[in-house]
């Protein structure tokens, strides 16, 4: 049994408000009726993010994002075959931890990592403290290094490894080819936005009469830049709204939103790269209905993801994500088709590539441009 118990101090009388608390069963179900959680936390078995909005996917019940997979504890199984599958044969392409969640967990969705195999039945080990030796008793020579999360705050002890760092990692990451989104400072249109959020119906109605106002901002192109199996470049453009329109009213605001104000720009313009920390599969987009999910993480909660249809599909939002214009799900397939990835889908083909560090999102710097209204 796993017990996670989360909590924050409300000085100055440093009493602890509970955030959650949950029991878990070996493969990570919460337990009924010995489980509490506020809704503030969004992290739960073995520290990974929950995600409470796909009840059902994989055979029932919610799931955790482990980054190279997605993993349900109502089966104990992963939902995808695991990509180093070949070099295990005494495992199921599909188990976790190493079907041993009593001494092990599962790293990142590739390999196990022991945290309770020293012999005191008093004082195991923790998940921040992991075994030196490897906890595979099913074959292979046995792996001395511990290994820690990319995200393990302070130095590491001597000897030891980040996730990113492990040989499986590399293993996986050989054939993989880097990718460039590139959101650039080119115009290629106008569109026709509301305010973002507006107010608690997300109704886009800013000034508060009941109409949905409108905005006027530039579509910017995105070029997606990689290589063939020959080593030939190959590109293709979109285009994609870039900067929108922002409005939280102080006196009726959004609470998912902390900035509070009357109609703003809003949207990255500095030059500035990154490395994609994380590609969300499962995200749905916020303002308006796509058919298309989910998101490239850019940085905190500013992502790549769907918008409109088409330029003429007037009315889309946004608090600073770049919203592709059109084919969402092309704009997913061809950075997939061109990662080298040899996952079977494209959520594989993408998740691999993102957890390899092989895909990068670069901003050209570009004013932002004033909100223009245009109707009322």
């Amino acid at each position: 049994m796993q017990r996670n118990t989360y909590f924050d101090y409300s000085p100055p009388l440093i009493l602890p408000n509970i955030k959650g608390h949950i029991d878990y069963y070996p493969f990570g179900s919460a337990m009924n009726t010995r489980s509490y959680s506020s809704g503030a936390y969004r992290y739960g078995f073995n520290g990974k993010e929950l995600d409470k909005n796909e009840e059902g996917m994989g055979g029932g019940g919610s799931t955790y994002d482990y980054g190279f997979r997605i993993y349900n504890p109502a089966l104990g199984k992963f939902l995808s075959v695991d990509p180093l599958s070949a070099s295990y044969p005494w495992y199921t392409p599909y188990q976790f931890a190493g079907n041993k969640p009593i001494i092990a967990i599962d790293l990142d969705g590739l390999e196990e990592l022991c945290v309770n195999d020293n012999t005191s039945s008093t004082e195991p080990n923790t998940t921040t403290q992991p075994a030196a030796e490897s906890c595979n008793q099913n074959g292979g020579t046995g792996n001395t290094q511990q290994t820690y999360a990319d995200d393990f705050v302070g130095p590491l002890p001597e000897g030891s490894i980040r996730a990113s760092e492990s040989p499986n990692m590399n293993s996986v990451a050989a054939g993989l080819r880097n990718v460039t989104i590139t959101i650039t400072a080119t115009k290629n249109g106008v569109y026709q936005c509301r305010p973002y959020p507006a107010n608690l119906n997300h109704d886009g109605d800013a000034n508060g009469d009941g109409d949905e106002d409108r905005y006027e901002v530039p579509v910017y192109n995105v070029i997606v830049t990689g290589t063939d199996d020959l080593g030939n470049l190959i590109t293709k453009t979109y285009i994609a709204i870039r900067f929108a329109a922002y409005s939280n009213s102080s006196s009726n605001p959004d609470p998912d939103y902390k900035i509070q104000n009357k109609v703003s720009t809003c949207g990255l313009a500095d030059e500035q790269t990154y490395k994609c920390p994380k590609y969300k599969d499962y995200y749905e987009t916020q303002n308006r209905f796509s058919p298309y999910g989910g998101c490239f993480v850019v940085t905190g909660t500013f992502y790549i993801h769907a918008g409109p249809n088409s330029i003429s599909e007037a009315g889309w939002g946004s608090a600073g994500c770049v919203e592709i214009i059109g084919d969402f799900g092309d704009f997913k397939n061809f950075i997939a088709n061109i990662s080298g990835s040899t996952a079977a889908n494209t959520p594989d083909k993408l998740i691999e590539l993102v957890n390899a560090k092989k895909l990068t999102i670069k901003y050209i710097e570009a004013p932002r441009p004033p909100v223009k209204k245009i109707s009322d």
